[in-house]
C-alpha cells in the first residue's frame, strides 16, 4: 500500500513485518504530495537489507520537485555501490539535501540491483528493494 510509506510507521527487522514494500527488477518510485505551505530540504529513504533473502541497498536515490505534479526537476542524487557480501544486513537510511523549497510533490526514484552477484547463492536474479519509509525534513 503507498500509504504505509508516508505513514510515520517504521518497519521492523524483518522485511515481512507488514511494514515494508518490496521491488524486484525495477525501479522504485513514489510521488508524495506536501502541502505546498512547509519548507523542506531533505529526503531520507528507509529500508531493510537482508542480502541472504535477496534483499539489497538500493543503487541510488534521486529526488524531483514539481509544483504541478507534471513537470519535475531533480533536485538531488546520491549513488551508493552495491553491498558485499561482508557488510551487516540490517535497517538502513538514505539521505539526500538539496536547497530548502516549499514545493507541492517530491517524486522520490531509487534503483534495485538487476543482477545478484556471483558470490551470492541467487547470483543472476534479480535483486529485492524493500521500503518502509519516505521522510521528509
Amino acid at each position: 500500500s503507498p500509504a504505509l510509506l508516508t505513514d510515520g510507521v517504521r518497519g521492523g527487522s524483518t522485511f515481512s513485518s507488514g511494514e515494508y514494500a518490496g521491488w524486484c527488477g525495477k525501479q522504485f518510485e513514489a510521488v508524495v504530495e506536501m502541502t505546498g505551505e512547509d519548507a523542506y530540504s531533505s529526503v531520507t529513504l528507509g529500508t531493510i537489507v537482508i542480502k541472504y533473502d535477496w534483499i539489497f541497498n538500493p543503487l541510488d536515490l534521486v529526488v524531483y520537485t514539481s509544483e504541478n505534479g507534471k513537470d519535475y526537476t531533480e533536485v538531488a542524487r546520491a549513488e551508493y555501490p552495491v553491498e558485499g557480501s561482508d557488510e551487516p544486513n540490517g535497517k538502513k537510511e538514505y539521505t539526500v539535501t538539496f536547497p530548502e523549497t516549499v514545493a507541492r510533490f517530491i517524486k522520490v526514484t531509487s534503483k534495485t540491483l538487476e543482477q545478484i552477484p556471483q558470490w551470492h547463492d541467487g547470483r543472476g536474479s534479480n535483486a529485492f528493494i524493500f521500503v518502509d519509509e519516505i521522510i521528509v525534513r
